[in-house]
């Protein structure tokens, strides 16, 4: 039993040791010029992140739908108003179209001339 006592006591000392060692390095590490870097870059990249999650949450990004659909909409509304402006034009021109034929065939019929119509 005494080797099985030796051997644990061996082991917890290598054990010690290698977590004193460990802790060293790490500390040395955390000390280093690389972990300072390194651990301003991760605040950074956190920052950004962040940033950009209330972005979304505060609306920025339906904030630029809503602008988007209003350019649509009011794009929309002069297409509809311009239509609408040709459509009357067009059925002017074609009620009076359909005037002037009906007096060419009315004018034909009275005089019995039917060189009028074929102009």
């Amino acid at each position: 039993m005494q080797n099985a006592d030796d051997l644990l006591g061996k082991t917890r000392e290598m054990a010690d040791k290698a977590e004193k060692a460990v802790s060293e390095g790490f500390g040395k590490f955390k000390e280093s010029e690389t972990f300072a870097k390194m651990t301003d870059l991760l605040g950074q990249v956190g920052e950004y992140v962040d940033k950009k999650i209330e972005e979304v949450k505060e609306g920025e990004l339906p904030g630029k739908v809503e602008e988007f659909r209003e350019k649509a909409e009011s794009k929309a509304e002069t297409f509809l108003s311009r239509a609408k402006v040709f459509g009357d034009k067009f059925a002017k021109e074609v009620d009076e179209t359909i005037d002037n034929l009906k007096e060419r065939f009315s004018n034909d019929k009275e005089t019995g001339d039917s060189s009028s119509s074929k102009k």
